[in-house]
């Protein structure tokens, strides 16, 4: 993380007999990069930018629990978490009320479950979308709510093509 280089911990359910293995491992891996991130903080007045991303993080509950104390704080520590869910209610209650307090951004893709849309419509409202824009949204394009330094800024883009990869990538775990 200091050095500013990509970590790549490759999880796959294949690779895990049970959903609790994945749970635990998820949740030391959160853990380690929280801890990380405040002896970071204590290092420098500001740290350099660090993004997390965790793909399905309804799979590993625990994780949430941990993630719920640290969201408020983490962008004064240069943490920045990208989740990835197919609806909202996969994250917990608690979970989604943090990340709306945290001055999270959010990116909605053509064909998500509209409640997403409901959970932030006030916020989307006040840059002039509604649920229609998001119901009509063509293939490979997404709403957008995303923070900027002083205030949220909402949009349409195009997501960008899929990547073509030449070769598989191979599990080194």
């Amino acid at each position: 993380m200091e050095e500013g280089k990509v970590i790549l911990i490759r999880m796959r359910d294949s690779d895990f007999d049970d959903d609790v293995s994945i749970d635990i491992l998820t949740t030391f891996f959160v853990q380690k990069i929280w801890i990380t991130t405040k002896i970071r903080g204590g290092m420098h007045e500001l740290p350099r930018r660090c993004t997390v991303l965790i793909d399905e993080i309804f799979q590993s509950p625990t994780s949430q629990k941990i993630l719920i104390k640290t969201f408020v704080q983490s962008a004064k520590f240069g943490l920045k978490y990208v989740l990835t869910l197919h609806y909202m209610d996969q994250l917990t209650k608690e979970d989604q009320a943090t990340l709306k307090n945290s001055n999270a951004s959010y990116i909605l893709i053509s064909g998500v479950d509209k409640k997403a849309f409901e959970s932030l419509e006030e916020e989307f409202t006040v840059h002039g979308y509604s649920l229609d824009d998001l119901l009509n949204l063509k293939q490979y394009h997404s709403l957008n709510l995303i923070k900027s330094k002083d205030s949220y800024k909402a949009f349409i883009t195009k997501l960008p093509p899929k990547l073509k990869v030449k070769e598989e990538l191979q599990n080194i775990a």
